[in-house]
C-alpha cells in the first residue's frame, strides 16, 4: 500500500512538471533569447514565400549570396497585414522571389538592439513610436530626413549594399514588376517608371473595386521625420 502511495506521488509529480513546462511564460522565452520580434513564429511570416528574420541573413549569404528583399512592417500598419494576406500569399510572386532573393521581414518598431553587417543598430524615439536605426538606414539610406511610411521595401544587393527602397501597398502584379526590376539588374541602367511603362506581368492586376486595392496614388502608413544621428 505504501508502495503505490510513493508510485501515485511520483506521478503527480511529473504530471505538476509538465504543465508548468506547457504553460511557461513565452516573455521568459524572449528573455533567453529563444524568441525575436522577428521570428519565423511571427504571423507575419505566413505564406508561400520562404521569408527569413534579419538575424539569419548574413549566414544564408555566406552560403549562398542573392539579392535581398526586406519588408519594413509595424503591428499597426493595416496595409502591412493586407500585403501579407493578399500579395505574399500570391503563389507565382512567391516562386520568383524564393528563386531570386531571400526575403526578410524587419518589425521597424523592434525594440532590440539588431546587429546586421558588422554594426549594432539600436531603437531611438522618433514618430509614434520608438523606430530602430536599421530601419531608418534601410528606408533613407543616407538622406538626413525624409518619410518612415509603411510598408517599406528595401532591397540590398548581393553584398548587402542597398540599392533602393519603395514604400506603399502594391498588389502581386506591380509587386512582382519591381521584384523582376531589382532581380534582372534593370534598376542600373532604367528608371522604375520606364521600366513599369514596357514590362507586362503574367501575374492579373487587382480590379479597381476590389477590397485589397489601394486608392490611386497609395502612400505609406507613417510620417515624415528628421533622422537622428
Amino acid at each position: 500500500m505504501l508502495q503505490k502511495r510513493y508510485i501515485l506521488s511520483a506521478v503527480i509529480a511529473i504530471c505538476c512538471c509538465l504543465l508548468q513546462a506547457c504553460q511557461s511564460d513565452p516573455a521568459d522565452k524572449k528573455a533567453s533569447g529563444n524568441t525575436t520580434a522577428n521570428a519565423p513564429d511571427n504571423p507575419h511570416y505566413a505564406g508561400p514565400v520562404e521569408w527569413i528574420g534579419i538575424e539569419q541573413l548574413e549566414d544564408k549569404m555566406k552560403s549562398e549570396p542573392r539579392k535581398v528583399m526586406v519588408d519594413l512592417y509595424t503591428d499597426w500598419c493595416g496595409w502591412c497585414k493586407r500585403m501579407d494576406k493578399s500579395t505574399f500569399s500570391n503563389e507565382e510572386l512567391a516562386k520568383y522571389m524564393n528563386e531570386k532573393f531571400y526575403a526578410v521581414k524587419f518589425n521597424a518598431e523592434t525594440e532590440q538592439p539588431v546587429t546586421f553587417n558588422g554594426k549594432t543598430y539600436n531603437s531611438k524615439p522618433g514618430g509614434r513610436r520608438p523606430t530602430s536605426e536599421l530601419a531608418y538606414k534601410l528606408i533613407l539610406g543616407d538622406q538626413p530626413s525624409g518619410r518612415m511610411g509603411y510598408p517599406s521595401f528595401a532591397f540590398l544587393d548581393e553584398q548587402l549594399n542597398r540599392i533602393d527602397a519603395y514604400p506603399g501597398y502594391k498588389d502581386a502584379a506591380a509587386f512582382d514588376a519591381l521584384c523582376r526590376y531589382i532581380g534582372e539588374n534593370h534598376y542600373r541602367n532604367t528608371s522604375l517608371p520606364q521600366f513599369q511603362q514596357s514590362f507586362k506581368s503574367n501575374i492579373p492586376p487587382a480590379a479597381p473595386n476590389n477590397s485589397m486595392q489601394r486608392p490611386a496614388a497609395p502612400q505609406p502608413q507613417g510620417v515624415t521625420i528628421k533622422k537622428q544621428s
